[in-house]
């Protein structure tokens, strides 16, 4: 993958955290970064030591954001603006969000709580409608004047909004093992299951690229493309 953004001159470079986490175990000093300008994650929150290394071999920033399939992209890492490794940024144009508690009620700075995106008195462009026939669903999403959805987070006193875990399952940032320390060196545990995590991603872009091909395309019936059970 490295080999290939060197060889082809990409310009723009995104991953997920999972990605990075990997990539950051290899030696990237010897690679190509001359034609990267940009790098941009997205997914869940990205540790500070993996921008750190990276930012170390390549010279560039890594941008997190935040956003849903339910949702377009809502906070962001804006190039005009000092980045603080570990914050999903700040609010893209055209959304209100905040840190509500379970009322509704805007929380102050550094105090744990729902993201949610105002929906009244006007409904934001690029926001979802509804679940698929899931009206407790819907109805659990959109209380009061607001989208819930579904993660919890701090903003501090400048407006960076910080990731803290899942409403649902209660995961946080402190339960994933970062891959490297504090002080820049890696952790040799992790080391061969983010290895593993990379060959995977190899294998699933083979068998993405060997299934888009024209000779093995098909068109999937009515019958077999429905997803029985989806909310979706």
């Amino acid at each position: 993958m490295l080999r290939l953004i060197g060889q082809h001159g990409v310009s723009t470079f995104c991953a997920p955290p999972t990605v990075y986490r990997g990539l950051v175990q290899l030696d990237l000093g010897g690679y190509d970064w001359s034609g990267l300008r940009h790098c941009v994650s997205a997914g869940e929150p990205l540790n500070p030591e993996v921008i750190k290394v990276w930012r170390d071999a390549t010279g560039l920033t890594i941008y997190d954001g935040f956003g849903q399939t339910e949702t377009v992209n809502l906070l962001a890492n804006y190039r005009c603006m000092e980045v603080r490794p570990g914050s999903m940024g700040k609010l893209t144009p055209g959304f209100e969000v905040c840190v509500v508690d379970d009322d509704g009620k805007v929380l102050g700075p550094r105090q744990e709580g729902h993201v949610a995106v105002r929906v009244v008195p006007e409904r934001p462009v690029g926001l979802f409608r509804e679940y698929w026939k899931d009206l407790e669903a819907t109805a659990g999403a959109f209380r009061g004047d607001w989208y819930y959805t579904g993660d919890r987070a701090e903003v501090d006193s400048d407006g960076y909004f910080w990731f803290v875990g899942r409403s649902d399952d209660g995961e946080t940032v402190a339960h994933r093992t970062p891959p490297v320390n504090g002080s820049g060196r890696r952790h040799r545990s992790s080391r061969g299951r983010h290895l593993g995590i990379l060959r995977q991603s190899r294998q699933c872009l083979l068998n993405f690229a060997r299934s888009s091909s024209p000779r093995s395309r098909r068109r999937p019936s009515l019958a077999s493309a429905r997803q029985p059970g989806s909310r979706r």
